[in-house]
């Protein structure tokens, strides 16, 4: 802000200043946007001003003037529209509301989908809004070999488990049989063997 409360060298050095302070800014943004995980969108009106890298891996911008799609995070010299009608649904209830909205969403990839946790942000005061994506794949890839995980190894503990229950009570019945007690002791032993094994 220096070059906007300059001394007396004049209004061209003061423009010049702050010329120079919009462009450390705006390349500060664009090495922290470009160094993020997310994906960047910045929407001017329904126009794609803004996309860093990830972004672009996800496939949410397209080009509607048949030119080359945006390369990096910098003002797009042709006009760039989202890919994806629902994407473009939520940017529209997030200025209509002027609210934040955040939201998962199935966006087509290929033959199928790709799960995309969407935010959006209205900036206040203008038709601009700013979008955070984050690809979900390798979460719930990751989620679903958990949940696989935990069935199978509740279905491993549920086998010797009841088959404890199931020889204690032999056992028990077996009090006048001391023969049958000691086979029956002796498949708890094996059973409660396997169980120590599943948690190792």
């Amino acid at each position: 802000m220096l070059g906007l409360f300059g001394r007396s060298g004049g209004n061209r050095n003061s423009a010049n200043l702050a010329l120079d302070e919009h462009a450390d800014v705006a390349a500060v943004l664009q090495t922290m946007a470009a160094a993020l995980d997310s994906g960047i969108v910045i929407l001017d009106g329904y126009d794609v001003i803004l996309a860093n890298e990830t972004a672009l891996a996800l496939r949410v911008v397209q080009d509607t003037t048949g030119g080359r799609p945006p390369a990096r995070l910098a003002a797009l010299d042709a006009r760039s529209t989202l890919s994806s009608p629902p994407l473009a649904r939520l940017v529209r209830k997030a200025r209509h509301d002027g609210v934040r909205i955040e939201q998962d969403l199935e966006l087509p990839w290929g033959n199928g989908t790709r799960p995309i946790s969407v935010t959006v942000a209205p900036v206040r005061n203008t038709l601009r809004v700013v979008l955070l994506l984050r690809d979900l794949t390798e979460a719930r890839r990751v989620e679903a070999v958990r949940r696989d995980f935990v069935a199978s190894v509740s279905h491993e503990l549920k086998t010797p488990v009841g088959g404890l229950r199931l020889l204690a009570e032999a056992v028990r019945d077996a009090a006048d049989d001391p023969d049958a007690a000691r086979r029956f002791a002796d498949r708890i032993v094996h059973e409660a063997d396997r169980l120590s094994d599943l948690v190792r």
